[in-house]
């Protein structure tokens, strides 16, 4: 069966709101736009592991709340969200698009990330994460503009 990428995009990726998807878009407005901490628990399983922030790295929904705490203090609070999202039973895979502003810079910060969550009882109890934290630190200033590219260069970062 042939199709086009048009009509595959149209099937596996859709713009509406379902369960999951809103539930993950109220886990971006509470947690990173409100910092409600507390929300991490209300939404996490107690053994939610979250993969993909760090290469070889979980972090435990405690942990978690540490890294909203460090990224929310180099920006100004961020706004998330769901762009694309697809369900299959118990998972959701979404993009999500984040827009901040630096706190030293005053820079826009605008970069994508995906996210792929099992969920039981309305509640994430596993998620692999990617964000694009290249573009997100070179906003911060805290990475030269261009470093995929000079990297890409064959330069070192010093």
């Amino acid at each position: 069966m042939q199709c086009s990428h048009s009509t595959l995009r149209e099937h596996y990726m859709t713009d509406q709101i379902t369960e999951k998807s809103a539930i993950l878009q109220r886990w971006y407005d509470e947690v990173w736009t409100k910092g409600r901490l507390e929300a991490i628990d209300e939404m996490f399983g107690e053994s939610t592991l979250v993969t993909g922030i760090m290469p070889d790295f979980a972090v435990n929904p405690n942990d978690f709340k540490q890294l909203v705490i460090a990224i929310r203090a180099l920006c100004k609070p961020p706004k998330a969200t769901v762009i694309r999202s697809h369900e299959d039973g118990d998972w959701l895979s979404a993009m999500v698009q984040m827009q901040a502003v630096s706190m030293n810079t005053a820079e826009a910060i605008s970069a994508t990330g995906m996210v792929f969550a099992r969920f039981e009882g309305g509640r994430m109890v596993e998620t692999y994460n990617n964000f694009d934290f290249l573009t997100f630190f070179e906003k911060l200033g805290q990475l030269p503009e261009g470093t995929l590219g000079l990297l890409l260069a064959g330069e070192r970062l010093s």
